[in-house]
This record gives structure tokens, C-alpha cells and sequence, in this order.
């Protein structure tokens, strides 16, 4: 099977891992709250395996990683903590992903509307995508945060293209981790996958597709 991104009506994209590799940023930012709790810091590979079900979850999987787990009530605490170290410095070792700004591009020219649908929270969605001075790309912006059901759940994509003002059934979803195949599955939409993000190949490999670079799409 082969797809051209070009042929749809709309295209909805995960960020982590898919339009951005920000492993770097999130690595920092959760090991400075690691160390201010007496913990041990995680190494990147360790968080990488942490990534893809929102900040929450990766907390708590990194403090049952380094120690006892954390509490329900220390948990909130803990993200809002992780969400102020982030917020200092959401770009600092992250960076667009080669073939991301190439497809972007071609798709505003060919008036082909694009979302983004993270699990993460929504302010820190919308300061990394102003940090590479991606808004101008995006006619709806989706957080983990300000939805009912997020991915897996695919009334996630659902809400992102209710804001993006557009009811087309000929729309495309592109992501890198089982949440986005989940995701997409559950509403029946088509799904693209990219092996250089954060999923393992046996979590993308019922997706339609799957690609090492993005442009690759634009064929």
C-alpha cells in the first residue's frame, strides 16, 4: 500500500516523536525533578520507553523506575512542577525532525488543513510549536489536557478536527507510537506511522503505512 499525503482533505499529526524530537527537553525537565525529590536521574533511552500516554503517566513510571511510587496527591504536584521546568526550556536540545518542515510546507500550499493531537498538555503543545515557529501550519491545536478522551481513544483526533472546523471523512493521521494506531483505528481513519519516532516497530506495525521521513509522503 503507498499513500500520498497530498490527496487528503486534512491531515491530523501527533508532535512527540513525530513532527518533533523532543525526547531532549522532556529527558531535562524530568530529571531536574527527580533530582530535587533525592532521586536517581534516568538515562534518555530510559525515558524514551516512558513517552506516548501524557506527562502523568511518565512521571509516575519514572518515580516507580527510581524508588517508591508517588502518591495520587503528590502526582499533581509533581507534573506541575515537571510543566514549569519544561516551560523554561522547551527547545533547548529538541529539534524538527528532517522531512517535517518540507511536507508542512507543500501541504499549506496545496490548502490541505493540518491539526495537531498530542497527549501532552496543551500549553507546552502550543510553546513547542511556537518555539519552532510552527503555528502558522495549524488550524487546531489539541492537548492531552483539554479533552474528555484522549489518544488511544480516537474521539481525541475527533475533537482536534471538530476545532479545525472540518467534517471531511478524507482525512489522514500520522503518528509513532500504538496510541496513534489505536487512535486512528477506533474512528476508521487511515494511519501513517514513522519508524524514527518513539514507538517500537512491533507497536506501529498495523499501521497502513509506515515511513522513515515524512516528505517521503509528498510522492
Amino acid at each position: 500500500m503507498t499513500i500520498n499525503i497530498l490527496s487528503y482533505d486534512a491531515v491530523v499529526f501527533d508532535l512527540d516523536g513525530t513532527l518533533i524530537d523532543s525526547l531532549p527537553d522532556m529527558a531535562l525537565a524530568l530529571n531536574k525533578l527527580l533530582i530535587d525529590e533525592g532521586r536517581r536521574e534516568l538515562k534518555v533511552s530510559e525515558v524514551r520507553g516512558l513517552i506516548g500516554k501524557g506527562a502523568p503517566k511518565m512521571i509516575e513510571a519514572a518515580f516507580n523506575l527510581t524508588g517508591m511510587p508517588i502518591s495520587v496527591e503528590d502526582l499533581a504536584r509533581a507534573h506541575s512542577i515537571y510543566n514549569q521546568n519544561y516551560s523554561q526550556y522547551p527547545s533547548e536540545g529538541s529539534k524538527v525532525y528532517d522531512g517535517v518542515l518540507r511536507t508542512l510546507q507543500q501541504l499549506k500550499q496545496e490548502k490541505i488543513m493540518m491539526g495537531v493531537c498530542s497527549n501532552k498538555a496543551l500549553k507546552m503543545v502550543k510553546l513547542i510549536i511556537a518555539a519552532f515557529e510552527l503555528e502558522n501550519y495549524f488550524c487546531g491545536v489539541m492537548g492531552g489536557d483539554n479533552v474528555r478522551f484522549k489518544k488511544p481513544d480516537g474521539r481525541h483526533i475527533l475533537d482536534t478536527l471538530k476545532q479545525m472546523n472540518t467534517y471531511s471523512k478524507n482525512v489522514l493521521m500520522v503518528g509513532d507510537t500504538i496510541n496513534d494506531v489505536e487512535a486512528a483505528k477506533d474512528v476508521g481513519l487511515p494511519i501513517v506511522s514513522v519508524s524514527y519516532g518513539y514507538g517500537s516497530p512491533k507497536e506501529i506495525q498495523a499501521s497502513d503505512y509506515i515511513v522513515d521521513d515524512l516528505s517521503k509522503l509528498l510522492s
